[in-house]
């Protein structure tokens, strides 16, 4: 079956694209991705929900990085693992972050009760 993932990001492209069917072109047919173009017809939205493969987004990453200026792409596991991918412009590489929250105290919110009240 395999790990599920959902992620959401952009990717701000070195240069507009004149349609959606180049975007299409240039950015492949990949199963479980979904892509919107903005206005400026540079910076694309991406969504996605389907079984992660690293090395599927790895080959995604390398075949767009030479016409990519930035980009940032946040993925949460099934599991409610937390990681994601940005590209650096100054080395031309995607590196990956990972992490995970961690609420380590309460504290009331001072004012709440009076907001509430108007």
């Amino acid at each position: 079956m395999g790990y599920r993932a959902k992620a959401h990001g952009f990717i701000c492209l070195k240069a507009p694209v004149d349609s959606y069917s180049a975007l299409e072109q240039l950015l492949g047919s990949t199963p479980g991705f979904d892509f919107g173009l903005a206005d400026d017809y540079q910076t694309v939205d991406i969504s996605f929900c389907d079984n992660y493969k690293e090395e599927s987004w790895y080959s995604f990453y390398a075949s767009i990085s030479d016409k990519t200026e930035k980009a940032k792409i946040e993925f949460e596991g099934e599991d409610g693992c937390l990681w994601k991918h940005e590209f650096l412009k100054e080395t031309s590489q995607w590196l990956e972050f990972s992490g995970r929250v961690v609420y380590e105290e309460f504290q009331p919110i001072c004012g709440l009760e009076q907001a509430q009240g108007r």
